[in-house]
């Protein structure tokens, strides 16, 4: 079996046209991927460095909220709809799936 390196998979996973990311379950975003900066226009770095519940439209928290806790309940999350805010001040809806990966 051939294995991949941690550069092929970065590369691979960076490549995406899809906004794929690794998120902590206290809220912030571990990894993003290129995608993500095109989507909202802010770049990786600011992206990790602030809660992205921060980015959530006001309207859509209490159910982002919610769907975190089915997360954290270890469950996964396989249809999820809400905006997130750009850089420039409007907002994009993303349609979204997830599941928890452990601690």
């Amino acid at each position: 079996m051939h294995r991949l390196s941690e550069e092929a998979i970065q590369q691979f996973l960076g490549s995406s046209l899809d906004p794929l990311c690794l998120a902590t379950m206290d809220g912030r975003f571990a990894w993003v991927s290129p995608a993500w900066t095109t989507l909202l226009g802010f770049s990786a770095e600011e992206l990790l460095s602030i809660p992205y519940l921060d980015l959530v439209h006001p309207d859509d928290l209490d159910r982002t909220v919610e769907a975190m806790g089915v997360l954290r309940q270890g469950e996964s999350v396989r249809h999820f709809v809400n905006r997130y805010r750009h850089k420039d001040g409007s907002w994009r809806w993303l349609e979204w799936m997830s599941r928890p990966l452990g601690e």
